[in-house]
Formats: structure tokens, C-alpha cells, sequence
């Protein structure tokens, strides 16, 4: 089971724009990782699967060794530090204060949970000394706050050395990546 937030529509309409406005300057920019295909326009999950598979197979003709993680970020978007997202935004040109906006709305808010018995007259979220973190499932902005906190996590890899380089056969262009990276939340 997932929660997923039902947020104000005004509040979740400028969610949305505001990280429409951040993966648009990350793009013009050119900041994200070419391997990063979740929350771009113009990226399908399908290629990143076919790319996958053409790289395993080119691994297996080679008879080179290699290693593949499937990982599935269970929740991600319910674990996104707020410090680190908004240092993650900022750097994509996204003024702090929207970002403040966002974050102390997201802090402050006070949870049920909703069954198909009714609403909890119970709620968390509110009176607590560590504010509840992640963007949450059904926030706009959390698609584009995942792909920009993963692009540097992404480009660590690189600097250090991980990956696969290859030349290709027919154009013998050298062609470098770390991973495939796709959110299907």
C-alpha cells in the first residue's frame, strides 16, 4: 500500500509549474546526465529498457564481465530530504523562496489515511519535532525533484571512475555511461 497525497489543487498547480520551470532550465542547460531518462520530455521508459539490453548483450558477445543492479526505489518520493532537494533545485535555477513555500506547506501538513472504511480520525504530521520529509506521491514537483537530486549522485559515479565505455561498431564513436535511470512513480 501507498500513501499518496491529496493536495490542494492550487497549491499542487504551482507544484507542478514550478518543477515544469526547473526540468526546463536543466534541459536548456544541459545540467542533466544523459542517463537520466525518468521526467524528460522526449525520454520513454523503452528506451532505457532497450539500452539496458542492447549493453548486456554487447557485454555477452564480448565475453567481458559486468554487473547490473535492478533497483526499485521503493517510495522515493516519500524520502526526499528537503535540505538536499532544495539545494538539488536551486542549482537548476528555482528561487528559494517557492522552494521554502513548498517545503513549510509540506512540513506543516496534517495526515489520514483514507480506506474504503472511511477517513482515520486519527492524524500525524503535525507537533512534531522533526517535520515529516519526502515530496510525497501525487506532488507535482516530486518527478522533477527526484531527477535533479539523482543527477548528482549520478555524475559522482562518472568522476569516479564506474561504468561502461564502448566504441561502436560502424561509426567507432566512443559512447560512456554509468546506468540507466528511470522513475515509474
Amino acid at each position: 500500500m501507498r500513501t499518496i497525497l491529496l493536495l490542494c489543487a492550487l497549491f499542487n498547480i504551482n507544484n507542478k509549474k514550478r518543477g515544469r520551470d526547473m526540468m526546463k532550465n536543466a534541459e536548456e542547460h544541459k545540467t542533466l546526465p544523459r542517463e537520466q531518462y525518468g521526467s524528460r520530455r522526449k525520454h520513454r521508459s523503452i528506451e532505457a529498457a532497450l539500452n539496458k539490453r542492447l549493453s548486456m548483450d554487447v557485454l555477452r558477445q564480448r565475453r567481458q564481465s559486468g554487473a547490473l543492479c535492478s533497483n526499485d526505489a521503493k517510495s522515493c518520493y516519500d524520502r526526499i530530504v528537503h535540505s538536499v532537494a532544495s539545494i538539488a533545485m536551486q542549482r537548476q535555477g528555482i528561487p528559494i523562496q517557492p522552494i521554502t513555500s513548498m517545503f513549510s506547506t509540506l512540513q506543516q501538513l496534517q495526515h489520514k489515511i483514507r480506506t474504503a472504511f472511511g477517513d482515520s480520525t486519527k492524524t500525524y504530521g503535525i507537533g512534531r519535532d522533526i517535520p515529516l520529509q519526502g515530496m510525497g506521491q501525487g506532488n507535482g514537483a516530486a518527478p522533477g525533484g527526484w531527477a535533479v537530486i539523482s543527477t548528482p549522485i549520478i555524475n559522482m559515479l562518472k568522476r569516479a571512475g564506474h561504468g561502461l565505455s564502448l566504441l561502436t561498431a560502424l561509426s567507432v564513436t566512443l559512447v560512456c555511461f554509468v546506468c540507466y535511470a528511470f522513475v515509474d512513480d
